[in-house]
């Protein structure tokens, strides 16, 4: 299940993955990178990228998550974007979520910010999988600013 909505608060958009991840246990084995496409218009389209064996690869007791400019949605060589975004891990069974927050300028194509060590798998395991060891991941995201500029010659 992937959804999208507006919300008052951030003024951005949450994209809130619960379903393609499954049963994660199984899914740990199985791949080292699950990417998630918003599903959401916009001038600069994101995927969602988690890396159930870490990022680095050197470490494989960490959850990694990012979040990407979709390959069709990096800025232009004249363009730069500030994008605020707020990443959790949902505790199902109350309200401690694991969570972080960037506020980031995005410049180039298909770069991407986020957290190599965003929650320990012995934490994630314990705490954060639903009785069907589903994994619930929300990104809420909000471009605050796109400019273009020009070298000074």
């Amino acid at each position: 299940m992937c959804s999208s909505e507006k919300t008052d608060e951030f003024r951005g958009n949450i994209i809130a993955v619960g379903e393609p991840l499954g049963d994660f246990t199984k899914f740990r084995g199985n791949s080292d990178e699950l990417a998630v496409g918003v599903g959401i218009p916009s001038e600069f389209p994101r995927v969602l990228k988690l890396y159930p064996k870490g990022y680095s690869r050197e470490d494989d007791k960490w959850l990694s998550v990012f979040l990407h400019l979709a390959d069709n949605g990096a800025p232009k060589a004249d363009e730069k974007i500030f994008v605020q975004a707020n990443l959790r891990v949902l505790d199902p069974h109350g309200s401690n979520h694991k969570a972080y927050q960037m506020n980031t300028w995005q410049i180039g194509k298909n770069l991407g910010w986020g957290w190599d060590e965003f929650l320990s798998l012995e934490e994630l395991r314990k705490a954060y999988l639903d009785k069907e060891d589903a994994l619930n991941v929300e990104a809420e995201f909000e471009v605050v600013s796109a400019t273009k500029y020009s070298p000074i010659i």
